[in-house]
C-alpha cells in the first residue's frame, strides 16, 4: 500500500534512539527524508543517518537539538528549511524520564523533566505549526505521550506521568485550533518498550511486564513506530486530536 509519504520530509526529535530511531528508518524507508533531531553524539547520529541514508535512497540528516532550548529548536528549524525548502511532519519524541521516590523528588527534578516532555512538545509543535501555516499546505504533527498519562504510576516518575498527561491536553487543544489549515495533531501512547531507557527494569520484570500486557510481549520500537507513520500518512488524513493506544492492552486493564 503506498502511503503517499515519498518525498516527504520530516522532523524527529529523539530521532536517533529507540522509538525515534526506528521512525526515522520507517519513515526513510517510505521514502521520506528526515532530520532526526537528538542530543546523541554527533559521531554517533552522523553515522546512523549516513546509514539510514544509503540503505533508503532518502536524505537523511541528524541535527543537534535540546527541545526544552527554544533557540535550539529555532536552529533546527532554519537548519531543516535550509536544507529541504520545508518540511511536512514533526513528530515529538524526545523526552526525559527519571525515577525518584516521591518524598524525594525537589522541584530542579520536576522542572527538568516537564521542560524536555511538554515544555518541548510545544514549543516545536509551535514552531511546527507557523512553518506549516506559512507554507499553506497542511502539515501533520504526532506527539509521543505514554500509558502513564491515564494509569499513573507508582514507580517514581510522577513528574513524567504529569508531563505526558499534559502532551495529550496539549495535542487535543491543537488539534482543535490548527485544524482550520490542515493540520492534523495526534498522539500515541506507548506502554512498556524495549529501548535502551527501559533495558535494566526490562531485565529484572520481564515476566511480571508480559503478565500485564494482554497481547503477551513486551514492544519493540518498530511496534510503536508503525502507528506513528499511519498517523503521518494519507492513510491517517482524517484522523486529529486522538491518542492512539499502541500498549500492547495495557490501558485495557
Amino acid at each position: 500500500m503506498d502511503l503517499k509519504l515519498a518525498g516527504k520530509t520530516a522532523i524527529v526529535t529523539g530521532g536517533t534512539s529507540g522509538i525515534g530511531r526506528a521512525t526515522t528508518e520507517m519513515l526513510a524507508k517510505e521514502g521520506c527524508h528526515v532530520a532526526a533531531c537528538d542530543i546523541e553524539p554527533r559521531e554517533t547520529a552522523e553515522e546512523f543517518v549516513k546509514a539510514v541514508s544509503e540503505s533508503t535512497g532518502t536524505s537523511c540528516i541528524s541535527v543537534y537539538a535540546d527541545v526544552s532550548n527554544e533557540a535550539d529548536i529555532a536552529r533546527m528549524n532554519e537548519t531543516v528549511i535550509t536544507k529541504f525548502g520545508g518540511y511536512d511532519i514533526l513528530v515529538n519524541n524526545a523526552a526525559m524520564i527519571t525515577y525518584i521516590p516521591p518524598l524525594e523528588m525537589e522541584l530542579a527534578d520536576w522542572q527538568k523533566v516537564i521542560d524536555v516532555s511538554l515544555t518541548g512538545v510545544f514549543i516545536a509543535s509551535k514552531a511546527a505549526i507557523k512553518h506549516f501555516v506559512e507554507r499553506g499546505v497542511g502539515g501533520r504533527i504526532i506527539n509521543l505521550t505514554s500509558q502513564t498519562a491515564f494509569r499513573g504510576t507508582r514507580s517514581g516518575h510522577a513528574h513524567y506521568a504529569a508531563a505526558k498527561a499534559g502532551v495529550v491536553g496539549l495535542t487535543r487543544t491543537q488539534a482543535l485550533e490548527a485544524a482550520k489549515y490542515g493540520i492534523n495533531v495526534n498522539a500515541v501512547a506507548p506502554g512498556i518498550v524495549n529501548t535502551r531507557v527501559m533495558a535494566e527494569k526490562i531485565h529484572a520484570r520481564k515476566v511480571e511486564y508480559e503478565e500485564e500486557i494482554p497481547i503477551g510481549r513486551i514492544a519493540e520500537p518498530e511496534d510503536v513506530a508503525y502507528t506513528i507513520v499511519f498517523l503521518a500518512s494519507e492513510m491517517g488524513r482524517y484522523v486529529t486530536g486522538s491518542t492512539l493506544d499502541a500498549s500492547g492492552g495495557i490501558m485495557l486493564r
